[in-house]
């Protein structure tokens, strides 16, 4: 992607060169003039032997160029540069005038300078692209051009162009690495100018994927896969294979050959808990927790074949821990995930922080380049606002004290996530320098994104950042809008929020109001969550009366359709990472509320729900399975969860009017181990305390790949002669050998149990 990028940007230790410093020679009562309409026109100047690079470089700069001033400059050898003192001169690339100047010495890791010398100004950089990071930061710093969004940079109209005489700045990124997946940073000239990589462009083999790698022969073969409990498992790969071995190294020469820019590799085990216990990968790993050190040893072995190449693994799940007695070649590194450690409070600071920090120092006497994979968005909602760029700054502070090269920022990927604009761009700048000054950056971006609503919106956002340094608590990455509103948010402070910017909107034009037709998306599902949540209350999407009858929150309807409009004009069609559409959950309103039969005599009545279910129920448990807060297909909302447990709850019905039918809804999501029950049981209890089975079922189909809501219905001819029911869900659906786990078993999650 990026010039000479096969000169590996992981394998080299750097300095610091004042990270964003400059350097002056002597105090300076002027600037230098480098352009002035119709008096001062510059001249591109390469090396006599341009690189492609460079060549690129200098494209860039004079379509830029013209963009601000109109004018049309040209570019010449260097060779055929005459010194005249009418002209300005902009040196570009590496020039021997550049060498000459050049008193800092070396730069690295795409780094750049920037010099001002008589009538000329010098730009360069170090492994190739650090020329385009040069002009990028000539072009944004002194023509006021920023690249804020695929296909739109914002600018004005320029009369001069100046710059401190004397000047002498260079700039080193702090990561090597440097990836924010969110859909702008996936363009190639968005990541191209804002210095970013994308992982597309530069990895033959990124995350749990060696299958790639493997031909068909290979991959048909036994002795490449992992030995479980004495049989050959094809769930998991056996790293002491040579078969396996050869058969990765034939796909990387593979790869190299259509594109030695691609030249990462991430050698990893499969995402799951296997580990290989044939007689050579034990003895290697000491055993079958980990197989960390069976995998290094591969790592090295194609380290060394492919000295050209970056060689990764991950430290993740069974390679969590570096290995015992392993020394990695300096063209390998590891990525280490973040995803069991905590978001909205600074790492740092963390109860979290000894442990982080042991996991890098262990790693780094394995290899002396050490990469994180992030995690900066919500993946169960990507329109929860997730307000944690100011965290990201101490975290990427932190992680550059500890000595990690290189960070992946997993966002939102290809999809829209609420303000993914600025979250990509801010991410950009504070990966290459982790120190800036992020109320400056902040506000210059929605100056530039949002011009017309610029203090509107920064306020709010710089609002919610601090109230959630305020809070002290953590965000989920797979949390939920309780959450949100339990650390970060209020509803009044959205609702105000959102109505005021609903007003706004009408005003607004262009390319802004197409920004806010995004965030508008993201605001009214957000409503939508906010209401689902409540379930039967005035903040919720309906109220019950006392015969158990409910009576529908008017504004649904309206939200509905608003939120299928900005999702239509904004091309918006998923919300979370399971790639769950915005269509999905328009139905699932109109299929489990709006046009469902709501009357439910159980509403808010007194249960017992035995203390099987998991603790980490948002809400009050208690009353989660007759307080009408309907669960949708995702689990995380409305669902009391059980956990390898059954399900037990008592109903008092002696003072519920007379009824002829029982009904509960299950989950299930087979992907997320939610499974139907296996029998569901209800019983009778007299004042003699003895319960009598009444009825009991077992479903009467088996469980799909597809998410869905199962019920089980229990009818009588009339309302059972009993004090309480009770009702007995068994969850005896074992899952060890699907998951690899001992005593695992499914999980049930039902939201409620209704009685008409």
């Amino acid at each position: 992607m990026r010039g000479s990028l096969k000169t590996s940007i992981l394998i080299l230790f750097f300095n610091v060169i004042g990270i964003g410093g400059i350097i002056s020679c002597k105090p300076i009562s002027k600037d230098f003039i480098f352009y002035k309409t119709a008096v001062t026109i510059p001249i591109v100047v390469l090396p006599n032997s341009p690189k492609n690079i460079e060549r690129k470089a200098a494209q860039l700069f004079i379509e830029n160029f013209k963009l601000i001033t109109g004018e049309t400059i040209q570019s010449i050898s260097e060779s055929a540069a005459v010194k005249n003192e009418k002209s300005t001169y902009l040196f570009l690339g590496n020039t021997k005038a550049f060498q000459k100047i050049n008193k800092n010495g070396n730069f690295e890791s795409d780094g750049y300078a920037m010099i001002q010398e008589d009538n000329a100004i010098y730009l360069n950089g170090s492994n190739g692209i650090g020329v385009i990071n040069a002009v990028v930061y000539f072009l944004e710093h002194y023509g006021g051009i920023k690249y804020i969004d695929v296909a739109n940079k914002t600018f004005s109209q320029i009369q001069q162009i100046s710059i401190p005489q004397q000047t002498q700045y260079y700039s080193t990124p702090a990561f090597t690495y440097r990836e924010a997946s969110y859909p702008a940073a996936l363009d190639y000239n968005y990541a191209l100018w804002n210095a970013l990589h994308i992982k597309e462009e530069v990895w033959g083999c990124w995350g749990h994927n060696l299958h790639k790698l493997l031909n068909e022969q290979t991959k048909n073969s036994p002795s490449i896969y992992a030995t479980i409990n004495g049989k050959i498992n094809k769930e998991q790969y056996c790293f002491s294979s040579n078969e396996l071995y050869e058969g990765i190294a034939t796909g990387i020469e593979l790869k190299l050959a259509k594109n030695p820019d691609a030249n990462y590799f991430s050698i990893s085990a499969n995402d799951n808990g296997l580990v290989c216990q044939c007689p050579i990968c034990t003895g290697q790993n000491k055993g079958n927790q980990s197989a960390s050190n069976s995998v290094c040893l591969l790592v090295k072995k194609l380290a060394e074949r492919f000295p050209d190449a970056i060689i990764s693994t991950l430290a993740y799940r069974t390679t969590l821990q570096a290995p015992s007695n392993i020394v990695l070649p300096k063209n390998t590194a590891i990525l280490l995930s973040t995803i069991d450690f905590p978001k909205g409070q600074a790492l740092k600071n963390s109860t979290s922080s000894a442990a982080f920090k042991k996991l890098v120092t262990n790693w780094k006497q394995v290899s002396s380049n050490c990469l994180v994979w992030d995690y900066p968005v919500q993946y169960t909602n990507y329109f929860d606002f997730f307000p944690t760029i100011a965290i990201l700054q101490q975290d990427l502070q932190y992680f550059k004290e500890i000595g990690i090269t290189g960070v992946f920022e997993q966002g939102s990927e290809n999809d829209y996530s609420t303000w993914c604009d600025w979250k990509s761009f801010a991410s950009a700048k504070l990966l290459w320098d982790p120190y800036t000054n992020l109320d400056s950056l902040r506000y210059s971006f929605f100056e530039n994104a949002y011009p017309e609503q610029v203090d509107f919106l920064h306020d709010f956002l710089m609002q919610l950042e601090a109230n959630l340094k305020k809070s002290k608590k953590n965000v989920d990455i797979y949390g939920t809008m309780f959450q949100s509103l339990n650390s970060y948010l209020t509803q009044e402070e959205f609702d105000l929020f959102y109505y005021e910017l609903c007003d706004k909107y009408l005003t607004v034009s262009g390319k802004e109001k197409s920004r806010l037709t995004q965030l508008l998306t993201a605001l009214v599902f957000n409503k939508l969550e906010m209401i689902r949540l409540g379930g039967l209350s005035a903040q919720g999407y309906a109220t019950a009366d006392g015969l158990g009858n409910r009576h529908l929150n008017t504004e649904i309807n309206k939200l509905l359709t608003s939120l299928q409009q900005y999702a239509g004009q904004s091309k918006i069609y998923v919300y979370d990472e399971d790639g769950d559409s915005i269509s999905q959950y328009v139905r699932q309103w109109n299929d489990f509320i709006i046009n469902k039969d709501g009357k439910n005599l159980l509403y808010n009545k007194t249960i017992t729900i035995q203390d099987t279910y998991d603790k980490d129920y948002h809400g009050d448990a208690t009353h989660a399975l007759n307080d009408g807060a309907i669960g949708f297909l995702d689990y995380a909302t409305n669902w009391l969860l059980f956990n390898n447990k059954d399900m037990e709850v008592e109903i008092p019905i002696a003072n519920i009017a007379a009824f002829k039918k029982l009904s509960l809804n299950f989950l299930c999501d087979v992907r997320h181990t939610f499974y139907y029950p296996e029998k569901v049981s209800v019983y009778g209890i007299g004042k003699n305390g003895v319960p009598t089975l009444l009825a009991e079922k077992t479903p009467t189909q088996i469980e799909t790949s597809e998410k869905y809501k199962y019920t089980f219905t229990f009818d009588w001819a009339q309302k059972p002669a009993y004090e309480k029911i009770k009702i007995i869900a068994i969850n005896k659906r074992n899952l060890s050998e699907q998951f690899y786990q001992p005593n695992k078993k499914a999980t049930i999650a039902c939201d409620e149990i209704v009685i008409q």
